[in-house]
Order: C-alpha cells, then sequence, then structure tokens
C-alpha cells in the first residue's frame, strides 16, 4: 500500500508514534503525519474522511511531540504551544468552544508544554513550570478538579497542581519541619523541604 512504502522508506526518521481507536500519527523531521479514520478530523488536515496513508497535518508548525486521544488529537509545537483537533464535543480540544476541528487549533492557554496527553474525552498536559493542566470532559473527575462536573473547554489546574498537598489536620502543616519540632507527620510523606504532602497528619 501507499502508506506502507512511505513507512518502510521512513520509518528510521520518525521520532514518536501514537495511535488512537481509529487512527495513527508520527512526528518525522519536525511534521505530523497522520492516517486512518478521519470522520470527526482528527487527522487534521482540513477534511473529515478516513485516509489509509500517511500525510501531513494542515499549516506551517514545526512539532516535537504528539499525541492521540480516542477520536481527537493533540501536539506540541516547538515553542511549547499546545494544539489539539478532532472530536471536541466536550472540549477536550481546549479552543474554548466544545467543537470539533479538521485542522490543528491553538490550546488557550499562555502556557508553554513539555508533554502532552490525550486520553478518551479529555487532555492534559504538562507545562514548562511543572504544571499540570487539563480540559475536556469532567463526569467523573477526570481533570482533577476535586469535582465531578460540567466539562471545560479551556486548560483548568487541578486542585493538586504539581505541589506537595498541606496537611489539613494537626500541626505539621505549611512548611513545618517534619518530625523534627515534636509534631512528627506519622501519616505525611514529606518532601526534601520539609513540606508535608499528605492530607492526614498527627498532632
Amino acid at each position: 500500500s501507499q502508506f506502507s512504502r512511505l513507512a518502510s522508506a521512513s520509518l528510521r526518521q520518525v521520532g514518536q508514534l501514537s495511535a488512537g481507536d481509529q487512527h495513527g500519527c508520527v512526528v518525522r523531521l519536525g511534521q505530523v503525519y497522520c492516517w486512518g479514520g478521519g470522520a470527526y478530523g482528527q487527522l487534521g488536515d482540513g477534511k473529515n474522511a478516513e485516509r489509509p496513508a500517511a500525510l501531513p497535518v494542515s499549516g506551517q508548525n514545526s512539532w516535537r511531540a504528539v499525541d492521540s486521544g480516542e477520536l481527537h488529537q493533540c501536539a506540541i509545537d516547538n515553542v511549547g504551544k499546545a494544539w489539539c483537533w478532532g472530536l471536541g464535543n466536550v472540549g477536550q480540544l481546549g479552543h474554548g468552544a466544545k467543537a470539533s476541528a479538521n485542522t490543528p487549533q491553538a490550546v488557550k492557554t499562555s502556557a508553554r508544554f513539555v508533554q502532552i496527553a490525550a486520553s478518551k474525552l479529555f487532555t492534559c498536559g504538562l507545562d514548562t513550570t511543572g504544571r499540570v493542566l487539563c480540559w475536556g470532559e469532567n463526569n467523573v473527575g477526570q481533570l482533577g478538579r476535586g469535582d465531578q462536573g460540567p466539562s471545560f473547554d479551556t486548560p483548568t489546574l487541578p486542585v493538586m497542581g504539581s505541589d506537595p498537598m498541606p496537611a489539613t489536620s494537626g500541626a505539621c502543616t505549611g512548611a513545618a519541619d517534619c518530625g523534627d519540632d515534636g509534631n512528627d507527620c506519622t501519616l505525611a510523606q514529606c518532601d526534601n523541604k520539609g513540606v508535608c504532602s499528605h492530607v492526614a497528619a498527627a498532632g
């Protein structure tokens, strides 16, 4: 097939591979190539149709990472900006609307990302400051906000973020010296700065 010829000729130059429910994508020499089912625009070529051969997504971006959700796709460009395309009915594209797109759409945030993970109906990204940001469906708490409720079509910060969660009871809270101040955090884990990272503590 056409794709088999492309794959055999360029396999050594593929930097990353990702596969969704009905489609696959690779990063090759700074370009994202996709193939397979495209009924929801997840191939990013401006069409809503399947394609048996790998061809580049629309746009002039230079890419460094890609990840496939069930029916949507997200990628990070060379300056750390996140882009998504495909099914967007619950905000999983993060572009400010609960709508699908068949070309890459910029995720509405000033954050710059080093990693992105697309799942069934939501997406999360790790930014350059170590924060985790998520968007999309939240009916079972997928966004980590501490609730099960409405979906979000722009990035939201999970409750724990990427910082230690201070204790909510006992004397060991905030920047307390874990174990050395007479208030052992017997149920807590502590980071190397002495900050409790567990919600329970012994007073």
